[in-house]
């Protein structure tokens, strides 16, 4: 009797595996991913970063200049575009869907929350600062987990999830 009970407890638990797989499927076929995080804010970037695990592709000035941001509890949005995007279209995209870009710690902690996410979503977000622009990039490169934070290229192509949150009030 108890093996039938175990077979039918790990016969559940597959089949829970099974619904949560294609729920995240599900979400990553429309376009648009919600999750929701805890920031503790009072980390060090490069703490949160190394936090991650993945491989670091950064420029250390860059980091210097990560916006802050508020808020131990944000929700994050994961837009993804059918078309190539840029800094100054992804701007117009956020401003009529009400979103604004998503802080790098929040995306960061994400990102170390969720490490898979990233395997088959990758994510960004990106800010301006002077008149340039830059981004932080979690992604798969050649089957290694990386984390990019670079000055914006310019475009970004359509197999991006653009995080963003809506605006403090």
């Amino acid at each position: 009797m108890t093996e039938i009970y175990s077979l039918i407890e790990d016969s559940i638990e597959k089949a829970n595996n099974i619904i949560i797989r294609r729920k995240h499927l599900a979400e990553a076929a429309g376009n648009i991913i919600t999750r929701s995080v805890h920031v503790d804010r009072s980390r060090a970037f490069q703490e949160v970063i190394d936090a991650t695990g993945r491989i670091q592709h950064v420029d250390r000035n860059i980091i210097e200049m990560i916006p802050q941001a508020e808020g131990d509890d944000v929700d994050i949005f994961f837009l993804k575009f059918s078309h190539r995007m840029n800094d100054k279209l992804l701007e117009e995209e956020h401003e009529r869907h009400k979103f604004i870009s998503a802080d790098p710690y929040s995306l960061a902690t994400f990102n170390e929350a969720d490490p898979s996410f990233a395997d088959e979503c990758s994510n960004i977000t990106h800010w301006e600062k002077n008149g340039e622009w830059f981004c932080i990039i979690f992604m798969m490169l050649n089957c290694k987990r990386v984390v990019g934070i670079v000055r914006s290229r310019g475009e970004w192509y359509d197999d991006c999830w653009f995080a963003c949150r809506r605006p403090y009030r």
